[in-house]
């Protein structure tokens, strides 16, 4: 079945939380692949780990060099 144009709205609005600020760079985002847009907005705590844990990899990464 695919992807219907008001799930791909709702997943842009979730993420842009309210802020209309934001709103325009979850619109590219979206335009670039859905795809990071749509889990971002169903697994926002298994997303925000995986970037968390991306961050201490790089912080890590620059100290040992």
């Amino acid at each position: 079945m695919p992807m219907t144009r008001s799930v791909k709205n709702a997943a842009v609005l979730m993420l842009a939380g309210g802020n209309a600020d934001e709103l325009p760079n979850q619109v590219k985002l979206a335009h670039c692949d859905i795809r990071d847009v749509l889990v971002s907005a169903e697994y926002p705590a298994y997303f925000d780990a995986g970037h968390d844990a991306y961050q201490y990899l790089n912080a890590k990464q620059i100290k040992q060099t």
